[in-house]
Parts: structure tokens; C-alpha cells; sequence
């Protein structure tokens, strides 16, 4: 630590009032401080280790209710304030203040260049029909298409250019419309009514089982530990074990529309439908728990039919939903209360495709070509809009490890990724 000598007295950094050194540490990153200026002395260390001092940060820098509902879980406030920084940091040039979605600054609009620290690369050659399905892994992106193939992306590609690293032609006999993965496997649901099971290695996909054949098209998937949930054309969910050979499952009806969006925790099975209704089950009592049903907006020349959820995710005790007319449904699950909290205005003049949440930032996804990025709060303030160029609809999005897919009915995958 340097050290400077004024009438043989010397003075440190760290001889600085605590609240003095807090007002420096604002000009740094959080990520900096706590991975490496916490290693060069005790103070910095406390001063890092205490959540409370990222608390603050964060309701001085982003003013609002965050998260929008209290937590039902202990939050890491240090890795709450990396990943609010390091999201408005990738996403938005300057960014640091929360816009108001009812008014106030215009965000940023971002075509092919990509926001600050990221960049966009898109393909729309390499597969001959429209994409509906895209899921991030660990190190490559994954996409199903009509033309029944799915293809494995790069992450990065040198040039802007993006190419698949592998092509599996008539994965399945039908659309490919769905993914989830957990680990190295990857599980594809299909309108061949077939679900498949993949190991990714570093030599691409490969079945690692025989696939399961149901009697209807599969229209989503979740998998939660070993255990797996779709829902289907036919209105049911269907239940199973991923290490079972012998192929058992559980099936239930669980609404009168198709099912359009499953999602599974350790105690719940939650699914969405064309019906408007939620329905939550209880995986320990083996049963339906409850029926929720869905706000309904009226017609409008945009949108001539009654609307009903398309998408959803589920962080933490808050439920996000997303309808046909472009609204976004903020559910409370604080025990199992499953009561509807807030309806907000996405933006989108289209329907929400798709709806990513975590703590540092909610990403929605629609069929008027956009993908809009939110602050994480109650207020749910925009961060910026990306221009997905030529892409059609956006019919599915996935983000993991700042990565961002994107698939579009045109026949395009857009992916975009850290300098």
C-alpha cells in the first residue's frame, strides 16, 4: 500500500474513515472489490463481506422494491449487486439508472452491433424452416426447427459470422419445440408426440436411451433433478423419471386447452394453458392442488381474441407469466398464496414468446421482433430493446452465463455474447 509522508506522519488508505472509503469504493465495481481489493487488507475485507453495504448499493443506485416481492430465501446481496451491475454493464452504454416503463428516457434500441460488451451474430441459411426452439448449455447453444433437425451453435465465432458446429438431420419426424437440459443432458419434445434423451459431450449429441413415445404432440419440457414434466396437445402433463428405462409414467389432465408451458420445482408442478388458467399440483400428495385462473384482456384491433399465457418463469417465490396481448403477470407463490400481484405493459406490440427472470435482470421475448431487457425490480423499469434483424417472430428465447438465444419463425438463430 503506498504510503505518503507529510511531517514524518504517515497515512494510508485504510487509516480513511470507513464512510469515506464506502464513497471511493462507489466508482468501483462490486466484482473487483470482492474478488480482489478484499485480498489486500481486513478492512477491505469486512467491508466486502458485509451484505449490508450491497444493500444499500443497490437500493441507492436502483431505486424501487427489489426484489419485487419479499424473498421467502436468504439473498446474497454481494452476488445481487455483481449481477445487477454486470447486467445494466452488458446490456446498456451508461447504464446505472433505472427507466421507467410509464415514461421518462427513451432506452437504447440495438440492432446488429450489440450492446456494450456484447455482440450479436446471426444465422438464417442453415435451417430451411422456421426455428421454435433454442436452449443455451454450457458452452454451446442448441436449436430445433420445423425442418426437424436440430443444430449446435458456438458461443463466440470469429467475424461476426455464425456457423453450426453439427447438424443432426430428422432428429425427429416432426417440429422440434422444445428443450430443457440438465447437465449434460438434453431432452428434446417434438410433434412427432416423441420425447428424445441426449448426452452432449465434446463430440456433439448422442441418445443416450431409447425416447419416449406418447400419444400426442409434446409442446414443452422441464426437468427438475431426475425427474421430468411436459405438457401436450391433448391437454395433459405427463410425469417420469429420466434414469427409468422401463419407461413408467404419470399422466394427468390438467386443463381443457393445451398446455402450453410446464415448470417443476421440488414440490410443484405448475403449468400454463390456452384455457387461461394455471394449474399448480402437488407432487408429494400426488394430486391437483388448484386452479388459478388468468386475467383475460379484451379484444383490441391488435389482438381480436381474448388473451391467454404463453410463457413463464419462476424465480424465488415470484411467477412471471406472459400473455398473447403482450402483458407480463407477476404471481405471488408465497405459500402457495398463488395470488396475482401486478400486470404490466412489456412494450411488445406482440405476444410474450418467451420469459427469462433472474437477479439481474428479466428478459422477455415477442413475436413483433423484439427482445426487451427489464430491471429485476417491482417496477420492472426497461434497460434497453434489441432489434432482432429479419428474424420474423421471435418464437423462443434462453440465457445462461450472459449468453443470449434467440430463435425466429424465419428460420433464424441470433446469438449474442460477451466481447
Amino acid at each position: 500500500m503506498d504510503v505518503c509522508e507529510v511531517d514524518d506522519v504517515s497515512l494510508r488508505l485504510t487509516d480513511l474513515p470507513v464512510e469515506l472509503l464506502l464513497h471511493i469504493l462507489q466508482y468501483l465495481e462490486v466484482k473487483f472489490i470482492s474478488e480482489v481489493l478484499s485480498q489486500v487488507s481486513d478492512i477491505f475485507r469486512r467491508i466486502a463481506a458485509d451484505d449490508s453495504t450491497w444493500r444499500i448499493r443497490i437500493q441507492k443506485r436502483w431505486p424501487g422494491q427489489y426484489p419485487a416481492l419479499p424473498s421467502q430465501q436468504p439473498i446474497s446481496w454481494t452476488s445481487a449487486c455483481i449481477d445487477r451491475e454486470e447486467e445494466s454493464k452488458i446490456w446498456r452504454k451508461g447504464a446505472g439508472t433505472e427507466v421507467d416503463g410509464k415514461g421518462g428516457d427513451e432506452p437504447d434500441v440495438i440492432g446488429g452491433s450489440g450492446a456494450d460488451g456484447m455482440k450479436m451474430m446471426t444465422n438464417s441459411r442453415s435451417h430451411y424452416a422456421g426455428v421454435d426452439a433454442v436452449h443455451v448449455m454450457k458452452n454451446v447453444v442448441v436449436s430445433g426447427s420445423r425442418d426437424r433437425s436440430i443444430l449446435l451453435w458456438p458461443t463466440s465465432a470469429e467475424g461476426m459470422e455464425l456457423k453450426p458446429l453439427a447438424k443432426y438431420f430428422d432428429a425427429h419426424k416432426g417440429w422440434v419445440w422444445s428443450f430443457c437440459s440438465q447437465d449434460d443432458l438434453l431432452i428434446s419434445g417434438d410433434w412427432d408426440s416423441t420425447m428424445k434423451f441426449w448426452t452432449m459431450s465434446a463430440s456433439g449429441l448422442t441418445e443416450n436411451r431409447a425416447g419416449v413415445r406418447l400419444k400426442t404432440a409434446i409442446l414443452t419440457t422441464d426437468i427438475h433433478e431426475n425427474r421430468i414434466v411436459a405438457g401436450t396437445f391433448a391437454n395433459k402433463v405427463v410425469q417420469l423419471d429420466a434414469r427409468e428405462e422401463n419407461k413408467q409414467l404419470s399422466i394427468y389432465k390438467s386443463h381443457s386447452r393445451p398446455v402450453l408451458k410446464v415448470k417443476i420445482t421440488s414440490e410443484r408442478i405448475l403449468s400454463i394453458s390456452e384455457d387461461s388458467t394455471l394449474v399448480v399440483y402437488d407432487r408429494v400428495a400426488g394430486k391437483k392442488m388448484m386452479r388459478v385462473e388468468l386475467p383475460r384482456s379484451h379484444p383490441s384491433l391488435e389482438h381480436p381474441g381474448p388473451s391467454f399465457p404463453l410463457s413463464m418463469d419462476l424465480l424465488d417465490n415470484m411467477l412471471y407469466i406472459g400473455d398473447s396481448t403482450g402483458n407480463l403477470h407477476l404471481i405471488d407463490t408465497t405459500h402457495d398464496s398463488f395470488s396475482l400481484v401486478e400486470t404490466y405493459k412489456t412494450g411488445h406490440s406482440g405476444r410474450v414468446t418467451s420469459v427469462v427472470c433472474g437477479y439481474g435482470s428479466y428478459i422477455t421475448s415477442s413475436s413483433d421482433g423484439t427482445v426487451r431487457i427489464h430491471q429485476p425490480s417491482r417496477r420492472m423499469g426497461l434497460i434497453t430493446e434489441l432489434q432482432v434483424p429479419e428474424c420474423g417472430q421471435v418464437t423462443s428465447i434462453s440465457y445462461r452465463n450472459q449468453i443470449l438465444a434467440a430463435a425466429g419463425s424465419n428460420n433464424t438463430v441470433s446469438i449474442w455474447s460477451r466481447f
